[in-house]
């Protein structure tokens, strides 16, 4: 079988028509050369007539169009993330900008003391878990707040438990006592329920 190359156009012979190895292509280009029958089945090994060895080389590319429009669309995808990020940015600068910076030496932690609500009196064993339940939640929020004011009187920055709770006179059932962080110590009011 012939080589790929340049031969005699098959169908206008006052051309040339470019020969793949294995078939013609569509690739044409002007030019006269000898007619050549077309290639036949070739065996391993056989050498084409002189007439159907290639003449000249051309290169032929397809035209892949132009690049722009693929550019451009990247370019506005990036420009859009951009927009969104500055704007992401923006608002979340804005929201620090509202309040100081809080130095974590000095910067205080304030335990919530919500306390369930208790309820209506006839609830039986209802009534007995809320109230098991608010118990546990103010010895804990108490115990919370004492290691939270040790913790901070270590770092460098005095507290009291009681900085660290809401309002400590919503409790019932515990409260701290002492008056250094090595006397500071949960204690009950009453008997608590828990």
């Amino acid at each position: 079988m012939p080589s790929a190359g340049w031969y005699t156009d098959p169908s206008e012979p006052s051309g040339q028509r470019y020969w793949d190895g294995a078939a013609w292509t569509e690739h044409t280009a002007p030019g006269a050369a000898p007619p050549s029958p077309p290639p036949q089945e070739a065996q391993w090994g056989d050498v084409p007539p002189a007439s159907q060895q290639p003449m000249r080389s051309y290169t032929v590319e397809p035209d892949r169009g132009s690049k722009a429009p693929i550019v451009a669309v990247f370019v506005v995808i990036a420009l859009v993330i951009l927009v969104i990020g500055g704007a992401i940015a923006l608002v979340v600068m804005a929201r620090d900008d509202d309040s100081d910076p809080v130095e974590p030496s000095t910067s205080s932690f304030v335990m919530p003391t919500a306390v369930p609500p208790s309820a209506p009196s006839g609830q039986g064993q209802a009534d007995d878990a809320a109230t098991r339940s608010a118990c546990e939640t103010e010895r804990a929020a108490v115990t919370t707040a004492i290691a939270a004011a040790k913790a901070s009187t270590e770092a460098g920055s005095p507290a009291t438990p009681g900085e660290f709770l809401m309002d400590p006179s919503q409790f019932d059932s515990y409260r701290w006592t002492g008056t250094s962080p090595d006397d500071w110590a949960l204690e009950p009011i009453g008997t608590p329920p828990c």
